[in-house]
């Protein structure tokens, strides 16, 4: 059951980075992908989820704009799971 609902977790994230990317705001950052969503097994964790992007570049861009970028998926998933979610791990790959 875990495994499905980390799966179910991963689709949601996946589309909500994929709306993100659609913003002229993050024009520079050509595609990302969530590589891994895990639930945590206890409730008194920081976070209830977490996961990890690749995000693949266009060009060099600020870590503002990362962290923006990871602000703005956290803000989403809260507000649609009503849980906290935590992006433990960044891969950056520039073209």
């Amino acid at each position: 059951m875990a495994a499905d609902r980390n799966n179910v977790i991963k689709k949601i994230l996946e589309r909500i980075v994929k709306g993100l990317l659609l913003s002229k705001k993050y024009s520079d950052i050509k595609k990302a992908e969530v590589f891994f969503v895990f639930g945590s097994k206890h409730k008194t964790a920081m976070c209830d989820w977490v996961y990890g992007l690749k995000i693949h570049l266009l060009k060099n861009v600020n870590q503002e704009l990362l962290n923006q970028f990871k602000l703005d998926i956290k803000k989403n998933i809260e507000k649609i799971l009503n849980q906290s979610v935590c992006c433990t791990d960044v891969l950056i790959e520039r073209s």
